[in-house]
Parts: C-alpha cells; sequence; structure tokens
C-alpha cells in the first residue's frame, strides 16, 4: 500500500531496526531515520541514509553515515567539498587510502597549493606525477623531503639529475650522500 511512515513505526514497536530504516527512507522522513540510526547495523542503510542527509545538505549526518557505512572516499570527497580539508587528511593518514589520497592531491592542485598535492600525491603512490609536478613548479626540494622516506632508487636518482642539471651541486652532494647512505 506504499504506507512506508505507518510500516516503520510499526516496525520499531517491534523493534526491526533494519526494516523501520529502511521504510522510513522509502517515505522520506530522514528525521525518523536519524532517530533509530545508531540500533542499525546493515551498512546498506547506513549508506542511503547517508546519501539522503549529503541530498539534505545535512553534512554532520551524511559524514557519520558514510563512517558507520565505511566508505571513507565519500567522507574525503565530503570534507573537500565542504573546505574541511585538514580533516579529510587525517582521514587518509589513518586509513591509507589512495584514492582518497589522489582526491586530495587533486584538490590542492586546483587550490595552488603545489607543496600539498605533491605530498597527497606521494601518498596515493604518484610519484612519477609528483615528481613533475615538483618540477613544473620550483617544489623539487619539497618533493625531496617528502620523498625521502618512501622512495626508491629512481626516485633519489632522478632527484639528484634534476638537481645536477639546474646546477645546485650542494643538493645533488647532500642527495647523494644520503642516498649513499640508504643502500649500503
Amino acid at each position: 500500500m506504499k504506507q512506508y511512515t505507518q510500516a516503520g513505526m510499526l516496525y520499531v514497536k517491534g523493534e526491526f531496526w533494519e526494516k523501520a530504516a529502511a521504510s522510513f527512507l522509502k517515505g522520506k522522513e530522514s528525521n525518523r531515520v536519524a532517530e533509530i540510526i545508531d540500533k542499525v547495523d546493515a551498512v546498506k542503510i547506513h549508506y542511503a541514509f547517508a546519501k539522503t542527509r549529503e541530498a539534505e545538505g545535512n553534512i554532520d549526518d551524511a559524514l557519520t553515515a558514510y563512517g558507520r557505512a565505511g566508505d571513507e572516499d565519500a567522507r574525503i570527497r565530503l570534507l573537500l567539498s565542504t573546505g574541511r580539508n585538514i580533516e579529510a587528511e587525517e582521514i587518509v593518514k589513518e586509513t591509507g587510502s589512495l584514492d582518497g589520497a589522489d582526491r586530495i592531491a587533486r584538490y590542492y592542485i586546483k587550490k595552488g597549493d603545489y607543496g600539498s598535492a605533491i605530498e597527497f600525491l606521494v601518498l596515493s603512490d604518484c610519484n612519477t606525477e609528483a615528481f613533475q609536478l615538483a618540477q613544473q613548479h620550483s617544489q623539487m626540494e619539497t618533493y625531496a623531503d617528502i620523498i625521502a622516506d618512501r622512495g626508491g632508487i629512481d626516485d633519489f636518482k632522478s632527484i639528484a639529475i634534476h638537481f645536477e642539471n639546474d646546477g645546485n651541486f650542494l643538493s645533488v652532494f647532500i642527495f647523494y650522500l644520503y642516498f649513499s647512505k640508504l643502500y649500503k
């Protein structure tokens, strides 16, 4: 009979939380879902609730629901769209999400913050792109600092060659010295 709100209320009385939440969502009663969402275990319901709350503009509820649904990339996307990039960075660093790191890197490229973009490109395993971005925007020192703990032989060699081509022989020496200590 498509009386979703009434069905949801009956499910609540019977303590069938997932069915109640699903009925309320179908009936577009997201506030009623919010009242019982803590009792719901179904990831699918949390995800649907998150999408509904996001569409309504209720960002905090959407973030919580995406978190309960285990969709960290959606949380990162939503945080970046609302300018809460520090929180998005924390999620990437906690979870190690490559897609999230890539999304944050793209965000910083659009903002013109190339140092931060390079950091998150490296975190997303896009070292070649990070290297190219560093070359284009005179951020090689930043790239070298970031890659020092994560890079491989080819990364270190590329940085040293870059410094050599720029005539920055002190950096070449320092980097080759660092490189030789790592790979003895």
